[in-house]
C-alpha cells in the first residue's frame, strides 16, 4: 500500500475496519458452514476474533500517537467501546427503520445510517479514550511551553 492510501490516522482505521469485517464475517460462515456451530454462535466467534485483530492493528499501526504496545487495559477499553458501538448502531436502525424510512425500501438504507453513525463512534471513541496520547509529564517549575518559570 502506498503512503497516500494509508497516510492519514482515519485512513488507516478505515482500513483495518473494513479488514476486520472480512475476518468477522469470512469467520462466522466458516463457523456455521463447516464447523456446524449454530449461527449467533458463529457470528460471536467472528466478532471477538475480529475484534481482537482490530485492536492489535489499531494499536500498533493505525493511531501514531500512544505506547505502540498490546494492552489488557486498551484492550478491555476498546471492547467496552465496541460495545457502545454497537448500541449506537442498533439504535439507529431502529430509530430509521421505526421513524424514518419505514417501507421495506428502507432496510439498506437504515442499516448503511446504522453503519455509517456506528464507524464514526467507534473512530472518536478510539481515539480519544482508547488510544488517547497520555499527557506530558509536568516539569517542576515550567509552566508553559515559552520556558517560563514559576
Amino acid at each position: 500500500m502506498t503512503r497516500s492510501l494509508t497516510g492519514s490516522e482515519f485512513s488507516r482505521f478505515g482500513i483495518v475496519t473494513v479488514a476486520g469485517l472480512a475476518i468477522d464475517l469470512s469467520l462466522a460462515w466458516t463457523l456455521a458452514t463447516f464447523a456446524g456451530f449454530p449461527l449467533p454462535v458463529a457470528a460471536l466467534g467472528g466478532f471477538l476474533v475480529a475484534a481482537g485483530v482490530n485492536y492489535c492493528l489499531h494499536e500498533l499501526w493505525t493511531f501514531e500517537s500512544g505506547e505502540k504496545a498490546i494492552s489488557a487495559r486498551r484492550g478491555l477499553t476498546y471492547l467496552v467501546g465496541l460495545g457502545l458501538t454497537i448500541a449506537i448502531r442498533l439504535a439507529v436502525v431502529t430509530f430509521m427503520a421505526r421513524y424514518v424510512l419505514t417501507e421495506p425500501s428502507g432496510r439498506l438504507p437504515s442499516l448503511v445510517a446504522g453503519i455509517g453513525c456506528s464507524f464514526v463512534a467507534n473512530y472518536l471513541f478510539s481515539k480519544f479514550l482508547v488510544f488517547r496520547t497520555p499527557p506530558a509529564p509536568e516539569i517542576p517549575g515550567v509552566r508553559d511551553m515559552q520556558g517560563s518559570r514559576e
